[in-house]
């Protein structure tokens, strides 16, 4: 059975825990989150914060508006209490307790004592897996991928059908050809091989509001997270949302983080050049994305911009004898007239389907030529 975790008491007003546990509290217990509110961001999952640090809201206040046609809010004041990127005491007891390559002995439910080991995670914390490190010590090096969200008057047609407010996402070095429009937008996707660790990098660059258009009222957007499938990951850190007790695991809007440096300063009383730390932090500019002026307000839109980290370990798919693989190569058999699966060494980690020639798309250039394109 699992280790029994350590004793916590909880305050019938605050809903919070009282005390420092001796040994790991278990989940959600070391969590740093304040009941009723937002939850802070994973430890080790900031590369750039745009100059406002890891904190958790205590209270403030804000405008907001709630009507058919507006769900705007804008925070005018917030106290928070500032956290350490690398982890609370709770949070490095909790990670240290993941880390234990021996395993914990523990008696059963009846309390008689045994030799079998509760296996943990083993692995040490790492930028975006500090409880479980889902890429083993047999995985490849890192593959690394660095991608922003963007913002672009997506055209759709030659007609000129477009959609001004199109939020996708685009390699860094692919971000400045994209919104001038020497390159056009395409879908992002990963490519990884069995048994790589994949590294990616989030950078939010998609203003913290979405204005009024004929499909949706004026909302805002102030965080964007990436939630992936078919993937291991540690589900505290690299999950892409706030549910329940867990993280809230995300990268904030540049506007998102003035709003908020703005509302810490104007709570702690910040004069308009005092940047003392933490009590009145100053938006920085992120160090690839530096500049963005907007036409109308001639304000830099990416001063703030952050950047978090997600880590992903596409485990390896299970061999069968003589190293043939479970997943069948579709091959079309013309004898049976039929599709055939048959298991093929070597194939890739995604389903092939191969056509019967009759069946397979023709270009025009290749019905004159008789050559198939690949």
């Amino acid at each position: 059975m699992a280790p029994v975790p350590g004793v916590v008491s909880i305050n019938n007003v605050t809903g919070q825990i009282q005390g420092a546990p001796a040994v790991n509290p278990g989940y959600p217990f070391f969590v740093p989150g304040i009941a009723g509110r937002r939850a802070p961001r994973p430890p080790l999952d900031t590369v750039h914060n745009g100059g406002l640090p890891r904190h958790v809201v205590i209270n403030g206040t804000a405008t907001s508006v709630q009507n058919r046609l507006d769900f705007s809010k804008v925070i005018n004041t917030m106290a928070v209490n500032f956290i350490p990127e690398t982890g609370t005491p709770l949070e490095i007891m909790a990670m240290n307790f993941h880390n234990n390559p021996a395993g914990y002995t523990t008696p059963t439910p009846k309390n008689v004592p045994t030799l079998e080991k509760f296996l943990v995670n083993t692995r040490p914390p790492v930028a975006g897996a500090p409880f479980a490190d889902p890429c083993p010590a047999s995985s490849l090096e890192p593959r690394y991928y660095k991608a922003a969200n963007i913002q672009i008057d997506a055209v759709f047609n030659k007609a000129g059908w477009h959609f001004p407010q199109e939020r996708i996402i685009t390699l860094w070095n692919d971000v400045a050809p994209t919104l001038a429009g020497t390159r056009p937008p395409e879908p992002f996707f990963f490519r990884a091989n069995s048994n790589d660790c994949i590294v990616f990098w989030s950078t939010n660059l998609v203003p913290h509001e979405y204005e009024l258009d004929d499909f949706q009222v004026r909302t805002p957007t102030d965080i964007l997270g990436q939630h992936i499938h078919l993937v291991k990951f540690d589900v505290m850190a690299s999950d892409g949302g706030g549910n329940g007790w867990n993280y809230e695991d995300g990268t904030f809007s540049p506007g998102e983080v003035r709003e908020r440096i703005a509302a810490i300063r104007a709570a702690n009383g910040c004069g308009p050049l005092d940047s003392t730390l933490p009590k009145c932090p100053v938006a920085e500019k992120h160090p690839v994305f530096k500049e963005h002026i907007d036409e109308c307000t001639g304000e830099n839109e990416w001063l703030g911009a952050q950047t978090t980290v997600q880590r992903w370990w596409a485990d390896p798919i299970t061999r069968l004898a003589g190293g043939l693989s479970p997943l069948p190569d579709e091959r079309f058999d013309r004898r049976e007239g039929r599709l055939a699966l048959v298991p093929q060494r070597d194939q890739p980690t995604a389903r092939r389907q191969q056509w019967p020639r009759s069946r397979q798309r023709r270009w025009p250039h290749e019905l004159a030529s008789g050559h198939r394109r690949s």
